[in-house]
């Protein structure tokens, strides 16, 4: 990818090789992964942070990643 971005979500361990099939990340962009066995197949690729969902739905896993964010990004102004 040419681009970096904060946050990938993956809604299968077949989408997520093939993501990494022909993509890199960087080392500080979050994973996002819908269940255990998709958050499996991330580690296989990746050592980046990985955020799995507690139930498999995609809407669930798209909140997290937007609590996640909003969480992030209040941390970081406070501490500026």
């Amino acid at each position: 990818m040419d681009k970096t971005y904060n946050g990938i979500l993956f809604f299968s361990p077949s989408a997520v090789r093939s993501f990494f099939s022909n993509n890199r990340v960087a080392t500080n962009t979050v994973l996002f992964a819908i269940g255990n066995t998709t958050a499996a197949e991330i580690k296989n690729f990746s050592a980046n942070t990985i955020q799995t969902a507690n139930e498999s739905a995609k809407e669930l896993l798209l909140n997290q990643a937007i609590h996640y964010f909003q969480s992030y990004n209040h941390t970081s102004v406070n501490q500026k």
